[in-house]
């Protein structure tokens, strides 16, 4: 990805909370266009269900991608 982008990549994993944590620190994130989050399904679909969160992942967040798709 950072041949095609022209920056460099880092990746920063920030476990715990079924993804919360790592999804709110992207939603506080600068919107400098090059900030993206890999989650599971679950993070954005349960979590608002089984944890009181501080962002709307609906509202605050947009996909761009599927990057996996799981078969029945």
């Amino acid at each position: 990805m950072s041949t095609r982008l022209g920056q460099p990549g880092i990746v920063d994993g920030k476990p715990g909370a079924g993804g919360s944590i790592a999804t709110e620190h992207v939603v506080r994130a600068a919107p400098d266009g090059y900030t993206l989050l890999l989650s599971a399904s679950g993070t954005i679909a349960v979590n608002p269900h089984i944890y009181k969160l501080r962002y709307n992942p609906v509202e605050d967040l947009a996909q761009i991608s599927i990057a996996v798709e799981v078969p029945r």
